[in-house]
């Protein structure tokens, strides 16, 4: 695969030049992709939608930018409009973009793209470029999901841009440096095969000052004042950047890859909604006795991270405590587990476990218009005929054999149904924000660690305590095996949410209802007519209908424009 990237367009004279030239040399080199650093093409501060759009129309296939990327300030919405932009990975939550997507090369091969900022020296303080350049890389592994993965390391010095080259060599493709406009000497292949430079330089005048006129430059130097603005020089341009040929990673045999890949999501789906499904029949036993949620949240939290962080310990996986993922723990724990599992245990003692069962099913079809609302998902009739085939699943079920034995259950209804709400809020968020950097087992033995700590308090102050140690009977063991498969189930369904997308991952909701009724059967002797296995059926049309998003966890970027996890 040939893939040119371009160092920082400096100015008017930097834009004719890259506009020239992109053109010739994709046609003379043949060149598969073009990544071209834009920041500083508008005036040598920023860039413009109308200069974005100049740049992309010559041939590049995507811009990145850099600590100036808002400077314009019409890029605020541009970025969001033009997918083939991309901001920092790492710059402030709020900002609006994305700073990591896959493409299309020719081909169809797949490439990642991502830009960190560095943090030493810069005037503005980001957030850490190594954890959040991390997550991605770990997500989009070389040869399994993309072919090839560049990162822009924008930043003033050359040792954290040799940090971050030796950081990522043998999971990118190519790590290059931007952002001081000095072409370096340094080009090399790292020990693990990553293409490295510190700098590519810059597309501008180089009898200059970095790119500007060199009268205020030295004037500020030599007197310490400024008088004028900073002006981009406008002399002889000089092109800068790197050139890479190299053969793309492929995973052996890419069609058989994307099969064993989706049947082995699928499998996994299929073992977590038969997990969760037993764990209706299990709640049902654990509040036999008479125990209160929050006595048996905290002992789920408790078990579950004993058995994740023993699992990682084991695995010699070591937790990246920074404050994305205390964020992201705190967040799941809550959103995930704490209200979710409120509501379960509060309405699973007022409704039949069937109905419990049903309920769950309402999680994809939840899940999906969140999904579309935060442009993470596109709409697809294939997509909506499967969550319609699912809804005529629970249909089946609840409306001919499962209605309510009595009146007074419809009331504990809606409080049932914040279950499935806040678990579709939480496979979005996921999807979204990905995990801060950390593998799914510790990123949910953390968020079970900060779940004790978060539910203790609530425990206590509200008299729910259990003391396991007094008596172990049915109610007891019951908690200990609903709490390990939650914790396992867990773990997978949050690596499924990343991969495959939010709605993918949401489709457990079917399984869980379907398994949940044969558990029933088998642990509680109940017996059910044909409408039920009609409406398993269903379910399982509306599953494989509701496929698995594109193996490189986005749309090409010019058809959907979705972003990896940051």
């Amino acid at each position: 695969m040939k893939i040119l990237f371009l160092g920082d367009v400096m100015g008017r004279g930097g834009r004719a030049a890259v506009e020239r030239e992109i053109p010739r040399l994709r046609a003379a080199w043949k060149l598969d992709f073009v990544v071209v650093n834009g920041e500083n093409a508008t005036g040598g501060m920023g860039l413009s939608a109308g200069h974005a759009k100049a740049i992309l129309d010559a041939g590049a296939d995507v811009i990145t930018l850099g600590d100036h990327a808002f400077d314009q300030k019409d890029m605020f919405a541009y970025v969001e409009q033009e997918p083939r932009i991309l901001r920092p990975l790492n710059y402030a939550k709020a900002a609006p973009g994305k700073g990591a997507r896959v493409f299309n090369a020719a081909g169809g091969r797949k490439v990642l793209v991502a830009q960190v900022l560095g943090q030493v020296f810069m005037k503005r303080p980001f957030d850490d470029p190594f954890s959040a350049i991390d997550g991605v890389l770990r997500q989009y592994p070389l040869g399994g999901l993309v072919q090839a993965s560049l990162v822009d390391m924008h930043c003033e010095a050359t040792s954290e841009k040799m940090a971050m080259g030796h950081f990522c060599d043998g999971r990118a493709s190519v790590v290059v440096g931007t952002h001081t406009h000095v072409p370096t000497g340094d080009a090399m292949i790292l020990p693990g095969g990553t293409a490295y430079q510190t700098d590519a330089g810059m597309c501008g005048d180089y009898h200059s000052v970095i790119g500007m006129k060199k009268d205020e430059p030295m004037r500020r130097f030599v007197t310490g004042m400024a008088k004028e603005r900073f002006e981009p020089a406008m002399g002889e341009v000089t092109v800068s950047g790197l050139y890479i040929d190299g053969a793309p990673r492929r995973a052996s045999g890419r069609r058989g890859a994307s099969m064993n890949r989706n049947l082995t999501l699928f499998l996994l789906l299929g073992a977590v909604g038969t997990g969760w499904g037993s764990t209706q029949v299990l709640g049902k036993w654990a509040t036999s006795t008479g125990y209160q949620p929050f006595g048996l949240i905290f002992w789920q939290f408790v078990i579950a991270t004993l058995v994740l962080g023993g699992i990682a310990v084991v695995r010699g996986r070591s937790f990246q405590i920074t404050k994305p993922a205390i964020r992201f723990a705190v967040v799941i724990a809550i959103i995930g587990t704490i209200i979710p599992n409120f509501t379960f245990y509060w309405a699973i003692t007022r409704l039949p476990a069937g109905i419990m069962s049903i309920i769950i099913a309402a999680v994809p079809m939840m899940a999906f218009p969140i999904a579309l609302l935060l442009g993470m998902d596109r709409f697809s009739y294939a997509r909506l005929a499967g969550l319609c085939a699912g809804l005529l699943g629970v249909a089946l079920i609840a409306l001919p054999e499962a209605s309510l034995p009595t009146a007074a259950m419809a009331l504990a209804l809606p409080v049932a149904l914040l279950g499935p709400l806040f678990y579709a809020f939480e496979s979005n968020f996921v999807a979204w924000h990905g995990t801060a950097g950390l593998g799914a087992i510790q990123a949910m033995a953390l968020s079970s660690a900060f779940g004790v700590v978060l539910t203790l308090p609530l425990t206590l102050g509200m008299g729910q305590w259990i003391n396991p140690f007094v008596t172990f009977g049915l109610a007891e063991w019951s908690l200990v095996a609903t709490a390990s498969i939650h914790a396992l189930a867990y773990a997978t369904y949050v690596w499924i949410a990343g991969v495959a997308g939010a709605v993918f991952a949401a489709q457990t909701a079917y399984i869980v209802t379907g398994s949940g009724i044969l558990w029933a059967m088998v642990l509680l002797g109940e017996r059910y007519s044909g409408w039920v296995w009609a409406a398993l059926g269903a379910m399982m049309v509306g599953v494989l209908l509701v496929q698995p998003r594109n193996a490189d966890g986005v749309e090409a970027a010019a058809d959907a424009g979705e972003t990896p996890h940051q």
